[in-house]
């Protein structure tokens, strides 16, 4: 996510695995915004190099002429709260707008995330936060001339903008909170002439300047090993889980800010579950029906049964969970062990 015509779908474009010159996101050479609407592509694990399946998404430019501010920052919030790792690309440095914009949205992102239950345990995975700034050609450096490491950058933009508005703000605080981690990851330009800078939706991966190839493939290495599922209370959240919280979270953004305390992250959790549990359900009921032939014994039900939930839930279920998919089978496998 980002400011519009900055570069963010070029980015994934680099980062996504792909053929040479055929390119996952669409990419323009105009002043004219090409991305609007969400888009995504699944990246097996055995594209990645990562023992998980990601989903890289990509979001319309923000701060576009075309629309309002409000959906900007409603955009923002939820992307944040469905990300592991959120890369905020921007052009050259980062600036006191550009952190005052982020802050709109994480603030109404807090409002409709529970996430001010921290350190509770049905909180939900904080994401990670990765500012990509991109043609960087300067030093990062401090007051002193030492040079500084991305963590420690933004972390010190953020107390200079509070430290400037005289303790009327609280980014550094508000950023610590939402963001699991924060850091920066620049990249030089993607080509060395103006002329391929003005054809690059057009160009070639073999075509660009290796030390930016060299850098997003540094970039891809960090967010691949920073990722992680989402997580709530102790429940991996699947596709289903994150399209129900996604229903959620759109239903309170048309609702006022006052009311959205009233599903708290204990009910959240609770409904998520609840769909966990059904789908889980018919799925057990499905293999069950395959693979248990009367006559058969006790033992061998059970130990179908155990691979049925096993299969299921897949590896590392959290206790609650696995608990309480088995309570919600159990009548299935009795009445199978009484039938045969």
């Amino acid at each position: 996510m980002g400011p519009y015509r900055t570069g963010k779908s070029f980015l994934l474009d680099q980062l996504a695995p792909h053929d040479d010159g055929v390119y996952p996101f669409k990419v323009g050479d105009t002043v004219q915004p090409e991305t609007e609407e969400v888009s995504l592509v699944i990246v097996p694990p055995c594209a990645s190099n990562s023992s998980e399946t990601l989903v890289l998404l990509d979001s319309p430019g923000l701060f576009a002429p075309n629309r309002a501010a409000v959906f900007d920052s409603q955009l923002l919030a939820v992307l944040n709260l469905l990300s592991s790792v959120v890369m905020y690309n921007s052009m050259n440095i980062m600036d006191r707008s550009a952190i005052e914009k982020l802050s709109y949205a994480v603030e109404t992102a807090f409002a409709m995330s529970y996430f001010e239950q921290k350190n509770a345990s049905n909180a939900i995975s904080r994401p990670h936060l990765v500012w990509v700034i991109q043609n960087f050609h300067l030093q990062p450096l401090s007051e002193n001339g030492t040079e500084l490491s991305g963590a420690e950058w933004i972390q010190r933009l953020l107390v200079q903008i509070d430290q400037s508005n005289n303790g009327t703000s609280a980014f550094q605080a508000q950023f610590n909170d939402f963001f699991a981690s924060l850091d920066v990851k620049t990249l030089p330009f993607p080509v060395t002439t103006v002329e391929d800078l003005q054809i690059l939706s057009t160009l070639p991966t073999s075509r660009l300047n290796p030390a930016y190839r060299r850098s997003v493939a540094g970039l891809w290495e960090h967010v691949v090993g920073t990722a992680s599922p989402k997580t709530i209370g102790s429940l991996k959240l699947t596709g289903t889980a994150l399209a129900t919280l996604l229903e959620r979270w759109t239903e309170n953004m048309n609702i006022p800010i006052s009311s959205y305390r009233d599903n708290s992250a204990e009910i959240l959790l609770g409904h998520i579950m609840k769909e966990e549990i059904s789908r889980s359900t018919v799925k057990y009921s499905e293999v069950m029906s395959q693979l248990v032939k009367p006559p058969m014994s006790e033992a061998k039900i059970l130990k179908i049964s155990g691979s049925a939930i096993a299969n299921i839930l897949g590896t590392d279920p959290s206790p609650q969970y696995l608990d309480a998919v088995t309570r919600a089978v159990k009548p299935l496998l009795d009445g199978y062990l009484k039938v045969c």
